[in-house]
């Protein structure tokens, strides 16, 4: 899997409102996150291809102001309705990153 390569992943969450989605990536604390947000936008990027056409592009964004280190994702599409994104979010790309060497269930 295009994925499995990224390491110090500690959790990954996803929630879903209107038409978009966001799934959440907590690094292992000590963790560079300027190396987790780069592997991420390069895992994302190549699984970009398996989006459904009508799907925005993902936006990947880092956020570490509360101390902990955060990555997140968002989906929006015009085309799927709030049960379709979180269905793909849930089914397609959260099933992905759990195959991440380091992430907790």
């Amino acid at each position: 899997d295009q994925l499995s390569g990224i390491s110090g992943i500690d959790e990954i969450s996803s929630t879903t409102r209107n038409s978009m989605s966001r799934i959440t990536i907590t690094f292992e604390l000590g963790y560079d996150l300027n190396t987790g947000v780069s592997d991420v936008r390069d895992a994302v990027a190549r699984a970009q291809r398996s989006l459904p056409d009508e799907a925005d592009d993902p936006i990947v964004y880092k956020n570490n102001g509360s101390g902990e280190a955060s990555l997140y994702i968002n989906l929006s599409s015009s085309e799927m309705d709030r049960t379709q994104l979180t269905d793909y979010a849930e089914r397609v790309l959260m099933d992905r990153f759990s195959l991440i060497t380091g992430v907790s269930s």
